[in-house]
């Protein structure tokens, strides 16, 4: 098997052993593509290839950059969750959460944490005042200064697969983020 990847890191692959076709069923006819070009197919990975080495650096839909800087939401969400565990005001009942990116028009991506359970309407009003301040001491000590949360929101639910994976772009959606950079 042959990779690449292009100037902005996505990972293409070419083997004799590729899939031929994808085939879809829409309820009433089938389509058959080739999604492959000239051979390629176009992961939905970011990463490098050099001197024969691979390294995978996470999903295109999971990274975003920030300052300039890759960022694995993943990674950021992990911290996020360590920091809930830890936060004392967060043990009342069972908290979900993920962290989405929206976009920036000065750091290029905004992280941001969205919040769900039934503690919602007891500290929804205290965020700002409590629990941001809380985050923005936990970020400063455990991340680097591109990948911090730069604020929390609520949400009703955290969209989630039959897997248990965040759908961050549904999350995005219906948190609002997808409107527009700040400036």
């Amino acid at each position: 098997a042959e990779m690449r990847a292009d100037p902005s890191g996505v990972l293409s692959v070419r083997a004799a052993s590729l899939f031929t076709c994808v085939a879809d069923w829409d309820g009433t006819a089938m389509r058959v593509t080739d999604p492959k070009r000239d051979g390629w197919f176009e992961t939905e990975d970011l990463g490098r290839v050099a001197a024969g080495d691979l390294e995978v650096f996470g999903r295109a839909s999971e990274t975003v950059k920030v300052l300039g800087e890759l960022v694995s939401l993943p990674h950021v969400e992990a911290h996020a969750t360590r920091w809930a565990g830890a936060e004392s005001l967060l043990h009342d009942g069972p908290i979900d959460l993920a962290v989405v990116a929206r976009p920036h028009a000065r750091l290029g991506h905004e992280l941001v944490l969205v919040l769900a359970g039934p503690a919602r309407a007891r500290l929804e009003p205290v965020t700002a005042a409590r629990l941001e301040p809380s985050l923005a001491r936990f970020c400063a000590a455990t991340l680097l200064p591109f990948e911090r949360i730069g604020r929390i929101l609520w949400a009703d639910r955290i969209p989630r697969t039959a897997l248990g994976k965040c759908q961050r772009a549904l999350l995005s959606r219906h948190a609002g983020l997808e409107t527009g950079p700040d400036l």
